[in-house]
């Protein structure tokens, strides 16, 4: 093959990566977080990580509830989110458009 087919088919796959989409990492530190992915392959650390607010560890949500008694009362009630990420926990991931930042949705278990 000459020199000018190859690098142009070069240029090519360059040019054409293909997205990572939603993929599973496992959690290897969370002092600070570092989560691994590809069989540990890669090790993404904190700097390249967003998180969702309900797995981060002690994350509050307020919940208003109505409860129909003689009375007529509803509540506000603040929930307190204990059940953190943790070393060997496996949470699902979607890649940012650049292939560098992650966003760690969730837990993930497999049944």
């Amino acid at each position: 093959m000459s020199y000018d087919v190859e690098f142009a088919k070069m240029l090519k796959e360059r040019n054409n990566k293909k997205a990572i989409g939603a993929i599973t990492g496992k959690v290897v530190s969370v002092n600070p977080f570092k989560i691994s992915i590809f069989d540990g392959q890669i090790l993404l650390k904190k700097e390249q990580l967003y998180f969702c607010n309900s797995i981060l560890d002690n994350y509050i949500r307020e919940y208003q509830t109505s409860e129909i008694n003689t009375e007529q009362w509803g509540s506000t009630q603040k929930i307190k989110l204990t059940d953190t990420l943790k070393v060997d926990d496996e949470v699902m991931l979607i890649a940012a458009e650049n292939g560098q930042t992650f966003f760690a949705i969730d837990k993930v278990v497999k049944l």
